[in-house]
């Protein structure tokens, strides 16, 4: 799976049709006044189980190889996974159970992932770690262990270190080595062998001293020449780092980790913004997102999420990342989300078309359980 527009195919064709905006009377009857910023953790976990149940009965699929939709990738497919899973760990409800257990046994879509690329190896071994902890499944934790296995087979002396993202060892890239650096916290967590806490130390400083990370405190996509490539700053590539810098501060208890990912994502909450009716959106650096930018920005909120939850919860950060995130929840519940509880690509709404299709409605659930795990 490539960051770079230039590296996976044509724009995917904008669905037509209008934004629907719900005000407090919809039927739903979890809609708020406008303007308002519920901060309820039961209206998010209601408004979380509506967009799953549209996740189910519009995209998921058995056959031929389990997944959600045609437009998704392997890596996109795991990236679903992963989410029903922290639905179902953030919310306890357990009605999908079975789905997951049926997704992550699927041996052809972990297969296929495997094939694909070195960071879509990864987003499937970190679906696989987490359906490991829920499901207790030792063949998930066997899968994700040979995944790192394999990773670590593409790391070299290259810009004295760091994953290559594809197997002919053309690029090294953020997101690749902010996968790694998660898988490597993930399975420590689930196993506390020490050479997972080894690899996670030796991949977040060859990335701290890598150069892509700005300036500005934003990561941009990668290295040519081994310096920062200055191509686009993508709002995944903001939020896995915050994961791997969460658990390293879990394990040590060293504040300069999560010094760190506050810069990243106050810088990210600054730029990659846009201003709608006063609020903060979350929106893609591009136009129209493709098929792989459409995931983007679930990805960020998932991780930013668990920093917060990470922070002490008087401090100034935690307050505004939690503020981010619910603002971000209820105007996406009001006006990016149709009559079929479908989400669209387009947070802020705006002039384009909306898209819909099951990566842009896990990235509205990823959206909406990051809300619930930050209320009460």
């Amino acid at each position: 799976m490539s960051s770079d527009l230039t590296r996976r195919g044509l724009l995917k064709a904008a669905a037509v049709g209008a934004v629907i905006a719900h005000n407090s009377t919809a039927a739903d009857g979890l809609s708020m006044p406008d303007g308002a910023q519920s901060q309820d953790r039961s209206v998010y976990v209601r408004r979380s189980k509506a967009l799953v149940e549209a996740l189910q009965t519009q995209w998921y699929h058995a056959q031929p190889i389990p997944g959600w939709g045609r437009e998704q990738n392997e890596w996109n497919a795991h990236c679903t996974l992963d989410t029903l899973l922290d639905y179902t760990r953030i919310t306890g409800d357990r009605a999908y159970i079975d789905t997951i257990r049926f997704v992550a046994g699927n041996k052809l879509l972990l297969d296929s992932a495997v094939n694909d690329g070195v960071d879509d190896m990864a987003w499937a071994a970190i679906a696989h770690v987490k359906a490991y902890r829920l499901l207790r499944n030792k063949d998930s934790l066997a899968a994700a262990t040979q995944i790192f296995t394999t990773m670590t087979h593409y790391w070299d002396d290259v810009c004295n270190g760091g994953v290559w993202w594809n197997r002919t060892r053309t690029y090294k890239n953020a997101i690749t080595n902010e996968l790694f650096l998660v898988l490597a916290t993930s399975l420590y967590e689930a196993t506390h062998q020490p050479e997972y806490l080894t690899w996670a130390h030796k991949e977040w400083d060859w990335f701290d001293r890598s150069g892509m990370i700005n300036a500005e405190s934003l990561i941009n996509d990668g290295l040519d020449h081994c310096r920062n490539n200055h191509q686009t700053t993508w709002t995944y590539n903001q939020g896995v780092v915050l994961g791997g810098l969460t658990a390293l501060y879990r394990f040590t208890r060293q504040k300069l980790y999560l010094d760190q990912a506050t810069r990243i994502a106050s810088a990210a909450l600054d730029r990659l913004t846009t201003n709608v009716n006063g609020v903060s959106i979350l929106k893609e650096p591009v136009t129209v997102p493709n098929s792989d930018q459409q995931q983007f920005k679930g990805t960020f909120v998932k991780y930013l999420a668990q920093l917060a939850l990470a922070l002490p919860q008087a401090s100034v950060p935690r307050k505004k990342f939690t503020s981010f995130v619910c603002e971000n929840a209820d105007a996406v519940w009001k006006g990016a989300r149709n009559d079929a509880n479908e989400i669209s690509v387009y947070w802020h709404g705006g002039d384009q078309p909306p898209i819909y299709n099951a990566t842009t409605q896990t990235c509205g659930i990823d959206l909406l359980i990051a809300a619930v795990s930050l209320t009460r």
